[in-house]
């Protein structure tokens, strides 16, 4: 009897353990999904940072880079945009490529369109501060889609630093 009841507590403790558990994870997912975006921060060879940002009310995605070190942003704009043409050759059509000015700063802006076999498209705004700042990444599409751009860049910003050592 006694080891009935005892196995009865632990059951008892594992279900009301469980529940806890589910609530907190429900938590969570209520918090991100009401809250507009969350942050993951890397260092990446402590010359640039990277922030991506994701916006749960409409998926889209967004990868900030920030430079630590001094970086020349013209030559960083070049080589950047001839490793786009290398990586989306005929993949991709330019929209808009122009300087803004954006709360005092001016901004480098290109707008792709991806096109894919089924005919759905994404779209990738790059806009780089040329005064040396960061260069933000918009990405409109699935997550999918979306870590293939990221993966991409990460390649391009590591050909640069082996370039510059």
């Amino acid at each position: 009897m006694k080891m009935k009841k005892f196995f009865f507590g632990i059951l008892i403790l594992l279900f009301l353990f469980y529940f806890s558990l589910a609530e907190q994870i429900l938590r969570i997912n209520n918090f991100s999904l009401s809250y507009p975006s969350y942050y993951v921060r890397v260092d990446l060879y402590n010359i640039y940072q990277t922030t991506v940002l994701l916006d749960s009310r409409n998926q889209n995605r967004s990868i900030y880079v920030e430079f630590l070190q001094n970086v020349n942003i013209n030559d960083f704009i070049k080589q950047t945009l001839k490793d786009l043409d290398d990586l989306y050759e005929k993949k991709y059509k330019v929209l808009v490529n122009e300087e803004k000015n954006y709360n005092g700063k001016r901004l480098f802006v290109l707008d792709y369109t991806f096109i894919n076999l089924d005919q759905e498209y994404r779209s990738v705004k790059y806009f780089l501060e040329s005064q040396g700042g960061y260069l933000g990444v918009y990405c409109m599409g699935p997550s999918k889609e979306f870590d293939e751009v990221y993966s991409d860049f990460l390649k391009i910003f590591d050909s640069i630093r082996s370039d510059s050592k």
